[in-house]
């Protein structure tokens, strides 16, 4: 069973549940050149979210996502 994290975002104010990110969801970013897409994909993909919805969020709401998201991988992963 997957872990989640419900979190919620400062700017929109409402509670996006956050899903741990599977080995194909980071296969599927890993596609992504560079670090922010790879952050993107994965934050759309765990959030049951488009790419585009992510890619639209005030930077404050993405960098709290993104906070989530380093706090599912390990210390040492590069994504």
């Amino acid at each position: 069973m997957a872990r989640t994290k419900t979190v919620k975002l400062p700017v929109r104010g409402d509670e996006i549940v956050f899903n741990s990110p599977t080995v194909g969801v980071i296969r599927a970013a890993m596609e992504s050149k560079n670090e922010i897409s790879q952050s993107i994909t994965i934050i759309s993909k765990c959030c049951n979210m488009l790419e585009k919805e992510v890619e639209e969020l005030e930077f404050s709401d993405f960098m709290v996502l993104n906070g989530v998201l380093k706090d599912f991988l390990p210390s040492d992963a590069s994504v």
